[in-house]
């Protein structure tokens, strides 16, 4: 692919930075669907037509799919995860975002609050996932867990909820089953690696942070490199645990690391307890707007952001990147781009903007890339001194 020239980069940039939307569902705009059919006693699934199913013969650097038996999204159809072998002995378990639901309310919100069908939606051609030549990445194999059961990756439970028509409906949170499944086939075809590396964004980086320790010591125990890296997933939330067990139906094995209203925080600082030597790693905008947003509707019960509340956030992601790198091995990447006349700044990088040079020259992919085969380095943590400027036409590109 052609490395595009700074003019053709910067309309990049913004194009994605104007998708932000008002909560986490990043991905909701993208259609494509499957179907299933009743007959007799078993049901024939109808299976997206952009990717074969796994076998042993797969080509490199292809996806394919893998629909486990039992494995299915809110609405009770197939989930899918997706998988392509690459050149290199290393493998990325990549989560997807998509939002969340927390109560009936938010359940019965559907669409506007989180993904809840299973579909191919383009996200494992960009970002991390790409084969663009800018991407360091491009040639590891990629076991990829897309989203759609609104309960970061970890629930267990059938929900009852009344729709916005006054039925009664169920959400599936499936989360863990769907991982769980999924990984039990997928190692098959990556089984040895010398690398793993758990990565997520948004709700995936939160799912990320709660099951790198899963990963790590049910499937690849014997890697001696690992690392996690969890992207834009912050919130403060009370309810974290209880929300986790009896609305999602979390396991207790990831919830009992759970001490604070921060469990991305208490995660990751089990997984370096359980792993000393595996790598933390962590990615945010430094006034993200999707996390305003959310952190305001947690705490108020609506939608809002705007420049207090990013002020708000911009200390709360300080106070924990402090904390969190006081764990050895363990690196940040603060970034910042522009949202036009808005103080507040872009939602995830991994699947977006991860080739993009940033406001000081060092790309998400060189960051990681550095951290990845050396000694783990942080990245933009000036931006909580000198923040960057409010502006009304895109900034130079250098």
């Amino acid at each position: 692919m052609e490395e595009m020239n700074p003019t053709e980069e910067r309309k990049e940039r913004n194009y994605l930075s104007a998708l932000i939307p008002a909560v986490l569902v990043l991905i909701s705009l993208f259609v494509l669907s499957f179907y299933m059919k009743q007959a007799g006693m078993e049901k024939q699934i109808f299976l997206p037509q952009n990717y074969p199913i796994a076998n042993d013969h797969m080509e490199k650097n292809k996806w394919y799919s893998i629909f486990p038996y039992g494995a299915v999204d809110s609405v009770g159809d197939p989930w899918h995860g997706l998988i392509r072998i690459g050149n290199e002995n290393k493998v990325i378990v990549y989560f997807y975002g998509g939002g969340m639901s927390i109560n009936e309310k938010t359940a019965a919100m559907g669409d506007d609050m989180y993904i809840h069908h299973a579909r191919d939606t383009g996200t494992e051609s960009t970002g991390i996932c790409g084969r663009d030549e800018r991407n360091p990445f491009r040639d590891w194999t990629i076991l990829a867990i897309p989203y759609s059961t609104a309960d970061l990756h970890i629930g267990t439970k059938e929900f009852p909820y009344t729709d916005r028509n006054g039925e009664r409906q169920i959400l599936r949170h499936n989360g863990y089953n769907n991982f769980r499944l999924f990984m039990d086939q997928a190692v098959q075809y990556a089984r040895t690696p010398d690398t793993i590396l758990v990565a997520g964004w948004s709700a995936g980086g939160f799912g990320a942070a709660f099951l790198a320790d899963t990963v790590f010591s049910d499937y690849y125990p014997r890697v001696i490199e690992k690392a996690v890296l969890a992207d834009s997933a912050l919130l403060h939330y009370d309810a974290f645990r209880e929300t986790a067990s009896s609305v999602w139906g979390a396991p207790s094995k990831i919830t009992k690391y759970w001490h604070s209203d921060n469990p991305v925080r208490d995660s990751l600082e089990a997984c370096r307890d359980r792993w000393p030597k595996a790598k933390i790693l962590f990615a945010c905008s430094y006034r993200d707007g999707g996390l305003v947003q959310y952190q305001n509707y947690i705490n108020t019960g609506v939608f809002l952001s705007d420049e207090a509340l990013g002020d708000v956030f911009e200390e709360e992601l300080r106070d924990f990147v402090t904390a969190l790198l006081e764990l050895p091995d363990t690196g940040v990447y603060i970034w910042a781009d522009w949202l036009g006349t808005s103080s507040l700044t872009p939602h995830t990088i991994l699947w977006t903007q991860f080739y993009s040079k940033g406001y000081n020259g060092e790309s998400c992919a060189s960051w990681l890339n550095t951290c990845m085969n050396g000694e783990t380095e942080n990245h933009g943590l000036d931006l909580f001194a000198q923040g960057i400027p409010v502006l009304t036409d895109p900034p130079p590109i250098p």
